[in-house]
C-alpha cells in the first residue's frame, strides 16, 4: 500500500482508512486498520460503512491500555459514529451498546438535538417507545428543539 513512503505516519494510514470507508472498500480498511502500528482516535472512528466492526473496535478501543492510560480518548464523533452504527443494526448487542454510547454522548453534549433525536429513533426502533418517549420529553423539558432538516435539492 505504502510502496511510496517508506515509514508512513499515521496521518497517511488514517487518510487512506477515511478514503477505503467512504468508496466501502473495507475488504482494504480493515485489513490495514488492524496491521496499523499506532492508533489514534480518528482511526478508531473511521470505520464507516462497516456497522458490526464499528461496535466491535469501539470495545476494543475502550479496552485499549492508552485509553486506560488516558492517552487516548473517544470524542464525539466516536460516539456518533458508535451511535449510528447501532442505528443500522437490529438486535440486542447493538442496543446494548446504543444505550451505553448514548449515556456518554448524552453527557458530553446535553443541549445538542442530534443525539437524542438518533437514540430515541433507536429505541422506537426495536420498539421500545417508553424510552423512546422517555428521551423525547427530557428533551421537551431541557427546551432543546430539534433542529428541522432542509434539502438544497428542488
Amino acid at each position: 500500500m505504502f510502496d511510496e513512503i517508506s515509514q508512513p505516519c499515521i496521518v497517511s494510514y488514517n487518510a487512506l482508512l477515511d478514503a477505503f470507508g467512504k468508496s466501502g472498500n473495507m475488504g482494504l480498511a480493515i485489513p490495514m486498520f488492524l496491521n496499523m502500528p499506532k492508533r489514534d482516535v480518528y482511526s478508531w472512528t473511521g470505520q464507516n460503512g462497516c456497522f458490526r466492526e464499528a461496535i466491535s473496535f469501539f470495545r476494543e478501543m475502550m479496552a485499549d491500555e492508552d485509553v486506560a492510560c488516558g492517552f487516548l480518548r473517544p470524542n464525539e464523533a466516536t460516539f456518533v459514529s458508535v451511535l449510528s452504527a447501532c442505528a443500522n443494526l437490529d438486535d440486542g448487542i447493538a442496543l446494548s451498546q446504543a444505550n451505553e454510547v448514548g449515556r456518554q454522548l448524552l453527557k458530553k453534549r446535553p443541549n445538542h438535538c442530534g443525539q437524542y433525536v438518533l437514540l430515541s429513533s433507536i429505541y422506537a426502533g426495536a420498539e421500545i417507545w417508553d424510552h423512546a418517549a422517555a428521551l423525547r420529553k427530557a428533551m421537551a423539558h431541557a427546551g432543546i428543539q430539534k433542529i428541522p432538516a432542509f434539502s438544497m435539492a428542488d
